[in-house]
């Protein structure tokens, strides 16, 4: 149950505003964007960002979990290469698409706190579903450096990120700069990561997992950086 930041009260689900002091809650969003077919189970990404999560919940935010996969999600249609005010929100590529279904995700965001993006490695670099979205995040960038309008003040990002021999910083250090460009704040320790052996059996991963050590480090590590930034950016605004 969501608990109040500033009297600790518990809230029922869905009332976002505390009844006792009018303290809104921390809400915490989750984002998996592993291409993972439904035959080869849940993805292990998928499942150390459900950790993160519940880990949240327990901390008192108010937590979701969308999976990209899951959604019909259409690739950038470049607007911006006829001009940068092509570009703006909403995206023009949910009117070219009536059927994409980026719309609910962008709201998502934007009612958030916290965002968790989940992504594998692939080929040394975060996979292609979470380069489709930052892709269609360009419009909400726009927003802000073509159009002077800020449509992501005082939201904080957090990564989880799995890899094997491919290793992790690079990919995390480069999706971690383009969140900052996108208008997002990321605080220490904003990285959850599980680089498992060169075997990459993969297969093998979840017993791995369940484990490691420091792998649930980097879980609280991560809740706890971005809990508190919430936490801190709520009583300065």
């Amino acid at each position: 149950m969501p608990l109040c930041p500033e009297c600790g009260k518990k809230i029922k689900p869905g009332v976002r505003i505390c009844p006792e002091c009018g303290t809104r809650i921390i809400i915490a969003l989750g984002i998996s964007t592993s291409p993972r077919i439904k035959l080869a189970g849940e993805s292990n990404s998928k499942r150390i960002l459900k950790r993160v999560i519940d880990q949240l919940q327990k901390k008192g935010a108010e937590t979701t979990l969308i999976d990209l996969n899951e959604l019909r999600i259409f690739y950038c249609g470049g607007h911006y290469s006829l001009g940068p005010r092509e570009c703006y929100y909403p995206c023009r590529r949910m009117e070219e698409e009536p059927s994409d279904q980026l719309l609910q995700v962008y709201e998502a965001i934007f009612k958030s706190d916290i965002v968790i993006f989940a992504t594998p490695i692939r080929w040394g670099n975060y996979c292609a579903l979470m380069q489709c979205l930052i892709e269609r995040m360009n419009c909400i960038e726009n927003m802000d450096s073509v159009f002077g309008v800020k449509m992501l003040k005082d939201k904080i990002a957090g990564v989880v990120i799995i890899g094997h021999e491919d290793g992790y910083q690079r990919s995390a250090g480069t999706l971690m700069s383009t969140l900052s460009f996108m208008g997002f704040q990321l605080p220490a320790n904003a990285i959850c990561y599980f680089v498992g052996p060169s075997d990459e059996l993969t297969n093998q991963d979840f017993k791995r997992m369940k484990e490691s050590e420091a792998l649930e480090s980097s879980i609280k590590d991560l809740v706890e950086s971005t809990y508190e930034l919430a936490l801190r950016l709520k009583k300065r605004g």
